[in-house]
């Protein structure tokens, strides 16, 4: 992969959680990588919007942020938070 253009790493907090999760994960990855933390609607400072159900509401969020770079590669990744207590 050309040195020029690094892979595209969206990365998604849970719903309740912020982008700080993902804090200092540019820095891991290395120069091959852009990290990219986006804050959904609902989540943190965008609290106040309506979360997205659809998938095609999230792309509706999450294309027109993205850098106009054609053909970047693109991956994404998330983190779940569900409540948890151990079996009796």
């Amino acid at each position: 992969m050309p040195d020029d253009q690094p892979v595209r790493l969206h990365c998604f907090a849970h719903s309740a959680g912020g982008v700080s999760v993902f804090d200092g994960w540019a820095e891991r990855a290395g120069p091959g990588v852009e990290v990219r933390a986006l804050c959904l609607p609902g989540g943190e400072r965008r609290r106040s919007e309506p979360r997205v159900t659809t998938h095609e509401a999230l792309l509706a969020d999450v294309l027109p942020s993205s850098p106009t770079r054609a053909r970047a590669p693109t991956s994404c990744t998330g983190t779940v938070w569900a409540p948890w207590s151990p079996s009796p």
